[in-house]
């Protein structure tokens, strides 16, 4: 984790000292501004959020609560030595804690559903349920659950998968 995070900061901030950090302040404004403009319209937990919540602030705070919760059961699931569920859970936490999450993110859940499923099963169809969501979501809150509901379903049916820890029980008894 730590040789990542320094090298993803060396590919950002060494090239852009080249240039003097030139616009390094206008251009957290401009993440700012987008997000706050176009993060309401977005499939984020923060647009979900306010659409109930009238204050973007407190949206943005829930999803960023929610963000750091799934990384923290990431955090636990990669300290029993379950890596494949850690990683899992780091993929939906980046998509919890992205500020604006379009339509087509949500194909990193593919990822997922390789980890668990190597081969054709019902789970590869599950994403295809968001299908039918539009790219932009124009404020539906319909459409926000609906993309949530399926993302819960296959990340719980994902995770409740626990079929290769049998096995690798079932092989140590026979060596037993």
């Amino acid at each position: 984790s730590a040789i990542t995070a320094a090298a993803s900061a060396a590919f950002v901030f060494l090239p852009w000292s080249g240039i003097g950090f030139a616009d390094l302040h206008g251009y957290m404004h401009l993440l700012s501004t987008v997000s706050r403009q176009e993060g309401a319209e977005s499939y984020s937990l923060a647009a979900l959020a306010h659409f109930i919540v009238p204050s973007w602030a407190v949206a943005v705070a829930m999803e960023t609560a929610v963000g750091v919760g799934v990384l923290l059961l990431a955090l636990a699931a990669g300290r029993r030595g379950r890596d494949r569920d850690a990683f899992s859970l780091a993929l939906v936490a980046i998509l919890a804690l992205t500020p604006l999450l379009e339509i087509h993110y949500f194909a990193l859940l593919l990822v997922v559903v390789a980890l668990y499923r190597n081969r054709l099963s019902g789970a590869w169809v599950v994403p295809l349920l968001m299908w039918g969501a539009p790219e932009k979501n124009n404020s539906s809150g319909s459409a926000r659950v609906h993309v949530l509901i399926v993302v819960v379903a296959l990340v719980a049916l994902e995770l409740s998968d626990r079929r290769p820890r049998l096995l690798a029980r079932a092989l140590r008894a026979q060596e037993a």
